[in-house]
């Protein structure tokens, strides 16, 4: 189990990383910055509990809760009246399989 954690860990670290590589003062929110960072931390937490802290274990888990609550309640603004545009379908419902628009909408299953 000490692996996995260590994985993800590094994972989480990994993937902040790549985005604090983009993000500037200038052009990302604050909030935005210190909850990638602490996120970031909080990955490095998880690994310290699964290597030489286990004692640290639910500690690491807290604080790495904590982290992705953070993230999550920094970016809300951008979920706030639609999807992202990163994250949206191209193109209208028109182009949504007519298989799977009947069962999310009530209709034939």
């Amino acid at each position: 189990m000490d692996w996995i954690n260590i994985m993800l860990g590094a994972g989480i670290i990994w993937t902040c990383l790549c985005r604090i590589k983009r993000m500037s003062a200038a052009s990302t929110l604050a909030t935005v910055r210190y909850s990638v960072s602490l996120l970031a931390a909080a990955g490095l937490v998880l690994i310290l509990a699964a290597t030489v802290r286990p004692h640290w274990h639910d500690t690491a888990l807290t604080f790495l809760a904590l982290a992705m609550l953070c993230v999550q309640a920094s970016t809300s603004r951008l979920w706030r009246h639609r999807v992202p545009e990163p994250f949206s379908r191209p193109g209208g419902l028109d182009e949504i399989d007519s298989d799977w628009l009947p069962s999310i909408t009530g209709g034939k299953k």
